[in-house]
């Protein structure tokens, strides 16, 4: 790879506000990996590449609920660990 090119990295940010990034081949692995990120452990995928962030979901942070929607990849991000909301 060029030495001015990224490449395409998933990025999850996790319930306590820390980042892990795994680098992918293509779109396809990147879009599969996002998809399998998704769950109620994290609270931010998003997909890089060359260092521009094209794709980003958010998870809705109700305990217990796994529903993600997708976000503006400009969107403001939330910094550090989230509150989970209890729905009574």
């Amino acid at each position: 790879m060029p030495a001015n090119q990224e490449g395409i990295r998933v990025v999850v940010r996790n319930n306590d506000g820390e980042d892990f990034a795994q680098e992918v081949m293509d779109e396809a692995q990147a879009q599969a990996a996002a998809k399998a990120a998704r769950v109620t452990t994290n609270h931010m995928v998003c997909i890089d590449i060359d260092g521009i962030r094209m794709h980003r979901w958010d998870r809705a942070r109700y305990v217990g609920e796994n529903h993600w929607r997708r976000a503006d990849p400009d969107d403001m991000e939330i910094l550090g660990p989230i509150r989970e909301v209890r729905r009574g």
